[in-house]
């Protein structure tokens, strides 16, 4: 009995590797997760060491009870008093670990219980102060950002990781990237929801500028470019390709058209010259195609570009001095993703890392959690080597754009990264084509699936959070303009009353209200 278990477990995993869509993937991810649970099941056993159980189970019991009674006053000071995106420990990673389509049952029923309360406050007809309750517990749980880590034609990669958030109702609303990342941040963010599946299948993607070039000797040419110059990537062929995929479009434009709100990383070589993250608040009538090649300078593809804004009249200028001078700034203590933390409230990173030098020691979904003896040793050798070529690098005997493929890898509270072969490698010296795109496309999809449930489970709340609150606050400029009735002939009813002393009363304002003027 044993061996066949065994046996149907293997042919099970190989349909999930030969898998090319994510319901193929996820039929023969539920068939594998009822053979594991054939002898016990353990996703409805509640108990467990690694997180408090007891806890969740009492805080899904009160939500509950509080629901089914309409108690508006408890619902919501359940939700104020305890609303933690990681109570208890519900989002230790080894809990996604036993199965690849569930978790704990009680951990999806709380989460479950949680959405059903603010979409029931949300729901209901006392309008006046909802609004300031969905606000200021935005502002308490937090947000999600999507961090492209990664360049060359890595980067492709990135954009199958994006579609399959997209395709689940997943993806941040807040995107960042650096060096050709930031291209593929851009392209997520200045298109619609409508728009973006031109972009995910790379129909929506102008290639023309790489099309031009002659294609014969172009390893040699690179690697000699790379040696003599310290980068890859002819700068007016890739300059070409930023401008005919982003046009003119500024951070503050983008974010006006999609809610998406764009971050690329740049670094100039002299102290406080330029914003070290450029966004619709710190850089907003900037162009978002320079703002890419400002990013790529940064490993050394240029020389210096001007970033070029919009003034108040449409006429595109030069933003800031001309001439800036990108690199690596050793002086810049701040990291973009604390940045991001002070700006956005963000305190979930989900990194989509494509980095050769860094996958290979990351894990394939929260099922490889543990590493194997080699990958431990071949881990040691690769940090020390690391510590050695950025000693080299800092004192200006390499290029940039190769010492910085051995900095220190981003790892975020999920990191998803791709299984790399060695003919993958070769795509660093290749010019990205349509077909390549779809691969690497592929490639980021399958990586993301084994991901999805544990996603899912850090940040439905969140996203229902979003949903509420913009409907209310759209509900609530409709109403102001007359489109709506007034509901004040409400607020003599009983649960408004209780409803606006859970809120603190109309005079009351969150001290902090980024995640309502930011966000």
């Amino acid at each position: 009995m044993q061996s066949f278990i065994i046996e149907d477990q293997y042919e099970l995993e190989d349909n999930m590797a030969r898998a090319t869509t994510y319901s193929q993937w996820c039929i023969a991810a539920e068939n594998l997760d009822r053979l594991k649970e054939l002898d016990k099941n353990w996703s409805y056993d509640d108990e467990s060491p690694l997180y408090d159980y007891k806890l969740i189970r009492h805080r899904r019991e009160l939500l509950q009870k509080a629901r089914n009674a309409k108690d508006y006053l408890q619902m919501v000071y359940l939700l104020r008093s305890g609303l933690l995106r990681n109570l208890g420990g519900l989002n230790e990673i080894l809990l996604f670990s036993h199965l690849f389509l569930r978790t704990k049952k009680l951990i999806q029923d709380y989460h479950e219980e949680v959405v059903q309360s603010i979409r029931y406050i949300s729901d209901s007809p006392y309008v006046s102060s909802k609004l300031e309750f969905l606000k200021d517990t935005r502002q308490s749980f937090g947000s999600s950002a999507l961090v492209l880590h990664g360049g060359a034609s890595f980067a492709l990669y990135h954009l199958g990781v994006a579609k399959t958030l997209f395709e689940q109702n997943m993806l941040p609303r807040i995107i960042s990237g650096s060096s050709i990342s930031a291209l593929m941040a851009a392209l997520i963010c200045i298109h619609t929801d409508d728009e973006l599946p031109t972009i995910f299948d790379a129909s929506g993607i102008k290639l023309k500028s790489f099309e031009k070039r002659n294609t014969k000797g172009g390893y040699q040419r690179k690697l000699r470019r790379l040696l003599e110059h310290g980068y890859l990537l002819d700068a007016d062929v890739l300059t070409q390709c930023v401008n005919d995929n982003l046009g003119d479009i500024t951070f503050e434009e983008a974010f006006l058209k999609t809610r998406r709100i764009l971050n690329i990383t740049v670094s100039s070589e002299r102290k406080n010259e330029v914003p070290r993250l450029l966004n619709y608040l710190t850089a907003p009538t900037v162009l978002i195609r320079t703002a890419a090649c400002a990013s790529a300078s940064s490993l050394g593809v240029f020389r210096s570009v001007n970033l070029l804004a919009k003034d108040k009249t449409g006429r595109v200028v030069q933003w800031g001095a001309s001439h800036i001078k990108w690199g690596d700034s050793s002086y810049d203590s701040e990291s973009p993703e604390a940045r991001l933390a002070e700006l956005f409230n963000v305190n979930h990173f989900i990194v989509s890392q494509s980095s050769p030098l860094a996958t290979p020691f990351l894990p394939k979904g929260p099922h490889h959690r543990k590493s194997s003896p080699f990958q431990k040793l071949m881990s040691f050798m690769f940090n020390e080597a690391r510590h050695i070529i950025n000693q080299v690098g800092h004192f200006g005997f390499l290029p940039a754009s190769v010492s910085s493929l051995f900095s220190p890898k981003l790892l975020g509270h999920v990191t998803i990264s791709p299984l790399l072969t060695m003919n993958d490698l070769w795509a660093v010296f290749s010019n990205p084509r349509k077909e390549t795109m779809k691969y690497w496309i592929e490639k980021g999809e399958k990586s993301t699936w084994p991901f999805v449930t544990l996603i899912r489970n850090r940040t439905m709340v969140e996203f229902a959070l979003d949903k509420a609150f913009f409907k209310i606050d759209a509900e609530e400029q409709q109403r102001k303009q007359g489109i709506l009735g007034s509901n004040d002939n409400l607020s003599s009813n009983e649960g408004l009353f209780a409803l606006k002393c859970a809120f603190g009363g109309e005079k009351r304002r969150s001290s902090l209200n980024l995640s309502s003027s930011n966000v």
